[in-house]
C-alpha cells in the first residue's frame, strides 16, 4: 500500500481545523457563530472525505 503524505498531511490539516471549529462551535453561546462554525467542520469534513478518496485511487 502507498501512502501519499501530501494528501495525508491535507487529510489531517483539514480534520485539524473541523476539530477547531467543531471546539468554537461548543464554547460560544451565540447562535450565528455557533451554525458558522458547524458549517466550516463540515465542509472541512468534507473536503477531507474527498481526499481520502484521492488517496485511496492513487493507491
Amino acid at each position: 500500500m502507498h501512502i501519499n503524505s501530501e494528501i495525508m498531511a491535507k487529510i489531517l490539516d483539514e480534520l485539524d481545523l473541523a476539530h477547531k471549529n467543531e471546539c468554537l462551535a461548543l464554547s460560544t453561546s451565540d447562535e450565528q457563530t455557533k451554525a458558522l462554525c458547524q458549517k466550516y467542520a463540515r465542509d472541512h469534513r468534507n473536503r477531507a472525505s474527498l481526499l481520502v478518496g484521492l488517496q485511496e485511487r492513487s493507491e
